[in-house]
This record gives structure tokens, C-alpha cells and sequence, in this order.
């Protein structure tokens, strides 16, 4: 079933890029302890100069407010959590450079890669309000939907004011994602949105949000809800972007898809260092989108 945003000019914010469906040390001092050997022993990756895990926060927003006297916001819609270990071999997770755009960017991991490893115990998600059980989709990939069908009008930095923690997870307990931010709208014309977009058609589209490090738009020409070609622009420091023929170039306009689709992303990211040693990139994302297909 296909949702459509519920307000005409006042949209959500999103984060998202991706090649999916919405619905990650040691030291060189002289003497090493008993302690020190074991752990780099038995945790691949707890010697790693680079992340070897990575834990991240969705959260896709739709319009709250406004109809009964408060002001309009965006609240959460969707909130899901992915959890990847990948010793040695952490999948490539970056935007494109400040005010530059890049065709094919994955945002959406759907596995944790070729170097994949499975984990000691059964990862469960933790917040301020809930607590559930993580499942196991391949070997080092693990994933939660928190909200299911009970859509939320809560605050995003109300309801992940904290982020989202995982315990039983082996040497990854305790990680957490950043704080959320706000999100208070994403302005778009409705009707170049909502039905998806037509190739080549500029648009302009501004949002106001606080407390977030960086943001994004992405362009997915969807088939199924997943992304055959896509190109994300990096627009961290502005408050507003147009989609023009330059970016529109980046894209095959002969590829056969169901709908063009409209991204836009918000993100508070980090790398924590564990005490088992382990260094996990850790990001929250809050994002718009165009069309939601469930």
C-alpha cells in the first residue's frame, strides 16, 4: 500500500539514500596484560585502527499538528534499527563531499558484507521508552522494526532523546546511537511529490530543523520499493536546494521504474569506542520521503 504525506506544502524530514526497501584497538605500549591479549584474541577486530561495526537509527517522518489548534511538526512514522559486524571488512558508509552530488550511493545496508560475522548472544535495542529483540537476517546483520504499524506523532528528540543502546550483543553492549534532533518541516510543492517525480522537472524545496550535523537529498528511481539508480547530494550547511538538469544527469532517464522518489535526510553521527576495544560507527538519521511504500 502506498502512504501519501498528509499535509499539501508542509512535508517531514527523512535521511535517506540507499539501495533498499524502508519497510564498527589496541595499543602499542611495551608490555600487553593477559587481559589485552585475550580480548584481541578472541574479538576480530578489537585490534582495528578503523571501525569494524556500524549501529543506525531511522527514523521516516509524516506531518503532525496543525489540525487541532498546535503548530505543525514532523513526527515519527517509521523507526528502525540496523546493527552490522564486519571484521576487517566494514562496508564503505559515506556521503559525497560538502555541496557535491554522487550517483549509486548506498544509505540503506541490507546485509553486513562478505565479511559478515555473527556475534555472541542475541542483540536487544534499548530506550527511554522499549525495549525489543533484534533479528538475525544474515551472518552480522541485525535489524528491528521498533514502531510496526502504530505510526507516532511523539517528538524525534523526544523519543530518541538518548538514541537507541543494544545489550546482549557480545563485545558490541552497550553502543548507542547519537541524540535526534528536530525536525520541524520540509518545504516542497505536494503535488511534484507525492505522486513521484517527473524526470528532469527542477525542484525547489527548503526545511527547517536544529541540531543536526549534516543532510542530504537523494533522487531513487524505485521499482518494489528498491532503488535501481539514485543519486545524493551532500547539502550540510544549507537550509535549502534545488534539484536542477545537473543532477537530473547523474541518472538514467530510459531505466523502467514505478516511481521517482524524493529523500530527504538529516544525521547526528559518531564513533564509539567500546571497552571490549571495538571502535562502531554509530548514526541517527531522520528522514522525509516522497512516497512511502509499505
Amino acid at each position: 500500500m502506498t502512504r501519501m504525506p498528509m499535509i499539501a506544502a508542509l512535508l517531514v524530514l527523512v535521511a535517506g539514500c540507499q539501495s533498499g526497501k524502508l519497510g564498527g584497538f589496541g595499543d602499542d605500549d611495551t608490555a600487553a596484560t593477559d587481559d589485552d591479549s585475550t580480548t584481541e584474541e578472541t574479538i576480530p577486530g578489537a585490534s582495528d585502527p578503523e571501525p569494524d561495526s556500524r549501529l543506525i537509527a531511522d527514523i521516516v517522518t509524516w506531518p503532525c499538528g496543525g489540525s487541532d489548534g498546535t503548530a505543525p511538526y514532523l513526527g515519527a512514522y517509521a523507526l528502525t534499527t540496523t546493527l552490522e559486524y564486519a571484521p576487517d571488512g566494514l562496508q564503505e558508509f559515506t556521503l559525497p563531499p560538502e555541496g557535491e552530488c554522487a550517483s549509486g550511493v548506498s544509505m540503506f545496508p541490507q546485509d553486513a558484507g562478505n565479511a559478515g560475522a555473527d556475534i555472541d548472544g542475541t542483540p536487544q535495542w534499548v530506550t527511554t521508552w522499549g525495549q525489543g529483540v533484534m533479528e538475525r537476517h544474515t551472518p552480522g546483520y541485525y535489524y528491528a522494526d521498533l514502531l510496526g504499524n502504530q505510526h507516532s506523532c511523539q517528538n524525534l528528540d523526544e523519543m530518541l532523546g538518548t538514541g537507541i543502546s543494544i545489550t546482549d550483543a557480545g563485545p558490541l553492549t552497550g553502543v548507542s546511537t547519537p541524540a535526534a534532533g528536530t525536525v520541524t518541516a520540509v518545504n516542497v510543492d505536494d503535488d511534484q511529490v507525492s505522486q513521484g517525480l517527473s524526470f528532469g522537472d527542477p525542484l525547489d524545496l527548503s526545511w527547517q530543523a536544529d541540531d543536526w550535523e549534516s543532510s542530504w537529498v537523494q533522487i531513487r528511481m524505485e521499482r518494489d520499493g528498491y532503488a535501481y539508480d539514485s543519486v545524493l547530494c551532500n547539502t550540510t550547511g544549507l537550509a535549502e536546494f534545488t534539484l536542477t538538469e545537473d543532477v537530473w544527469s547523474l541518472l538514467d532517464e530510459e531505466l523502467s521504474v514505478e516511481v521517482i522518489n524524493l529523500y530527504v535526510g538529516l544525521q547526528n553521527t559518531d564513533v564509539q569506542e567500546l571497552e571490549s576495544g571495538l571502535k562502531v560507527d554509530v548514526i541517527t538519521r531522520a528522514m522525509y520521503v516522497g512516497v512511502i511504500q509499505d
